[in-house]
């Protein structure tokens, strides 16, 4: 039976999760986590063309503080629940 490297992966891990040597375990991975981690982004970052990224800078940032704007906006008013609105209008 051939199974995906992935797929036992995670049944080894949701079994040795349930375990006393979590901390182990986490201990020993946590290092190569770390270096794949740094591998993998290193990787993507030496594969984008510069240019690209300075084309699409626009694209990105627009909805990006879009959110950013509608998650304030939402912090806000959850911390100000509490007080009365006022509100004003240009005449």
């Amino acid at each position: 039976m051939r199974v995906s490297d992935a797929i036992v992966a995670f049944i080894v891990g949701a079994a040795f999760g349930q375990t006393s040597h979590v901390r182990r375990i986490e201990t020993l991975i946590a290092l190569v986590r770390d270096i794949f981690a740094a591998v993998f982004c290193s990787a993507i970052g030496s594969q984008t063309d510069p240019r690209l990224v300075v084309s699409v800078v626009e694209s990105v940032l627009s909805p990006v503080i879009t959110v950013l704007e509608w998650t304030t906006s939402w912090v806000n008013s959850l911390l100000n629940a509490d007080s009365e609105i006022e509100w004003t209008y240009l005449e």
